[in-house]
């Protein structure tokens, strides 16, 4: 018979292992694939519930979200309460079933007169080296990009331009520019994108595609 403990653990990973046709399935970009209930979506990330535990998987690395229907999401969650009374049950049995505690210890005797012995000097070890402390684990760039991108998509939901923007990012926070003014150079190519603002004009300045800089509230600056 298999022991109590080990038969709970079966029983929790059954309830992970749930099929795609009766439950949402959420395929990501990177090719790895997560099964439940999808429990909210907000622009940022979408969360998926399987058992007890809420993943929150980041809306840009989503390729797809396949959706069962309620009856089934129903009948999945009717599963999972059935096997968390089954690992709630099981575990009361393992406890109930556990063996007695260990007595306490005999009492001592009561210790001998202390003998008076002769005391050796201390023994002198030699110092520890100091050792290099341990290398700075490198970044890693894929966290750095998704990082990134979740922050431009937050300023762009707040409708603010920031440093690092691509045009298309900064058109989908402010819109088509009132004047524009391109300068291609031999090594680089910078940009001028003037905006009419609430409280006046916004200047966007462009380097090798990216937003460098961002300055607002300015004059007419001849235009």
């Amino acid at each position: 018979m298999a022991h109590p403990l080990k038969a709970s653990a079966a029983w929790m990973i059954a309830a992970l292992a749930v099929s795609r046709a009766a439950a949402d399935t959420i395929l990501c970009k990177d090719g790895s694939s997560y099964t439940g209930i999808v429990a909210g979506e907000t622009p940022a990330h979408v969360t998926i519930r399987v058992g007890a535990a809420k993943l929150h998987i980041p809306a840009t690395a989503i390729r797809s979200v396949d959706r069962s229907t309620p009856e089934e999401n129903r009948a999945l969650e009717a599963s999972w309460e059935r096997l968390d009374a089954r690992y709630k049950e099981e575990s009361t049995e393992a406890e109930r079933n556990a063996p007695p505690a260990a007595p306490p210890p005999r009492p001592t005797a009561e210790p001998e007169e202390p003998v008076d012995v002769e005391e050796e000097p201390p023994a002198e070890f030699p110092e520890e080296p100091d050792f290099p402390p341990p290398p700075t684990p490198a970044p890693n760039p894929v966290q750095e990009r998704l990082l990134k991108k979740r922050e431009i998509r937050e300023q762009i939901y707040r409708k603010n331009v920031v440093p690092g923007m691509t045009p298309r990012e900064v058109r989908s926070a402010w819109g088509y520019p009132y004047l524009t003014h391109p300068v291609h150079g031999v090594h680089e190519d910078t940009d001028r994108w003037i905006y009419k603002r609430p409280r006046g004009r916004a200047v966007v300045y462009f380097k090798n595609g990216k937003v460098a800089s961002v300055n607002e509230n300015v004059g007419l600056l001849g235009y």
